[in-house]
């Protein structure tokens, strides 16, 4: 039981760290599929996206979005030229 609450412990203090890492892992994998003409590593994503997902209802992560079903801090692109 003492080996369980350590743990605990651990992922209360680290859970940033790991959090962090998860991502660089899961942006490092997207950037790979997207440079790789095969449909196999596609699929792999998917599993993975999939998975990212469960685990993101199951901590009860939002997806948060505005009222017009943009994600919110997303800046629009200026119309035109920049000048």
């Amino acid at each position: 039981m003492e080996h369980v609450l350590n743990f605990a412990y651990w992922l209360k203090d680290n859970y940033m760290e790991l959090l962090s890492a998860i991502a660089l892992m899961v942006l490092g994998l997207e950037m790979l599929v997207r440079l790789t003409p095969t449909k196999k590593d596609d699929s792999f994503m998917a599993r993975v996206s999939s998975k990212l997902k469960w685990l993101m209802d199951l901590l009860k992560v939002p997806n948060v979005k505005a009222a017009d079903s943009k994600l919110l801090g997303v800046v629009p692109k200026p119309d035109g030229l920049h000048k």
